[in-house]
């Protein structure tokens, strides 16, 4: 049975790569001697952060796309499996703010924490947005390798 993968690498300037293959030590090993794509070749040293087996090379491409389209902080949040992160994360930017806004009205000593972490997170996050979509459009765009096509 042959295995499929997607994988995030994380730069040396702390960019996230996110990519798929059918052959994950070799398109790594590619990555790492600067082998094929320029943009990570041009921001080595890399490290593997996250990597998801897939039946399929189209499970592993939609995989690929998702993850792309995802904000740095939202790609944190799933590769460190903060649950609740990343469902605040998925919200519209305008919608979070009211959804939080609405949770510190309860009663709940509990949801006024949680909405003051997910506060902290949303500032501490919002200021890399615009970076982090910029390195994202980025990141699609220059992803040019054999392994980014479903047929390939």
């Amino acid at each position: 049975m042959s295995a499929y993968w997607t994988y995030i690498l994380q730069l040396r300037t702390g960019h996230y790569y996110v990519g798929h293959t059918g052959d994950l030590d070799r398109r790594i090993g590619e990555h790492m001697s600067g082998e094929g794509d320029g943009f990570v070749a041009n921001r080595l040293p890399c490290t593997l952060v996250y990597a998801d087996q897939f039946e399929t090379r189209t499970q592993a491409f939609e995989q690929e796309r998702r993850l792309k389209s995802w904000s740095r902080a939202k790609k944190e949040a799933f590769m460190e499996q903060r649950w609740s992160d990343l469902s605040i994360l998925a919200t519209p930017p305008k919608e979070r703010q009211q959804r939080i806004l609405a949770d510190t009205k309860t009663p709940s000593q509990s949801s006024r924490a949680q909405s003051r972490d997910a506060l902290k997170l949303l500032q501490n996050n919002d200021a890399s947005l615009d970076c982090a979509r910029d390195d994202e459009v980025q990141d699609i765009t220059s992803n040019t390798h054999a392994d980014t096509h479903p047929n390939a």
